[in-house]
């Protein structure tokens, strides 16, 4: 019994793996590197065909930034109510787990999709940097599938605001010298 509520073989790698990537993310100041680092772990943790960044348009759309692999950027979309719930009411959604069919008119030939906003909480304002954005042409992504991602996209929006503050800060003291 007492051993009950020890984390699972998996749950120990998942931690670990999310361990890893914020001492990797701490030492990186390029908010492209960030991406790139965050989005290689969740393709081969999740075993996804397509991950990607979506930045937050000035119109609140969301628009493809960097996708993994690179020639499959025009296939990275999301309807009209996921972009909703994603980038305005900053909630991660699982398109296996939504109850309507509007969750999946638009993901072509993939089987399942989870999209993870990057949500930045400051002063008691919330702002979405972005999306993160994963999907699999067969199968479904699990529970702890969903729960990395959402971790993942947590940590990625605090490296990628210290990294972008970061490049700020320098440009700005190149411009001073």
């Amino acid at each position: 019994d007492a051993l009950a509520g020890l984390p699972s073989t998996e749950q120990v790698k998942e931690l670990m793996l999310l361990y890893q990537l914020c001492i990797k993310l701490l030492g990186c100041g390029d908010p492209n590197r960030v991406l790139e680092s965050a989005l290689d772990l969740l393709r081969s943790r999740t075993k996804a065909s397509v991950v990607g960044f979506l930045s937050v348009s000035d119109q609140g759309n969301l628009q493809p930034k960097l996708v993994i692999p690179r020639d499959a950027a025009n296939r990275v979309t999301l309807n009209q109510s996921l972009t909703e719930l994603v980038s305005r009411q900053g909630h991660a959604v699982w398109v296996a787990n939504q109850s309507s069919k509007e969750g999946t008119q638009d993901l072509g030939h993939f089987a399942d999709a989870v999209c993870a906003p990057l949500v930045r909480r400051a002063d008691g304002e919330r702002t979405t940097l972005g999306a993160i954005h994963v999907y699999l042409e067969a199968g479904r992504f699990r529970q702890s599938d969903f729960d990395f991602v959402v971790s993942v996209a947590n940590i990625v929006a605090i490296a990628l605001v210290r990294a972008r503050a970061l490049t700020t800060v320098q440009s700005d003291y190149q411009r001073l010298v």
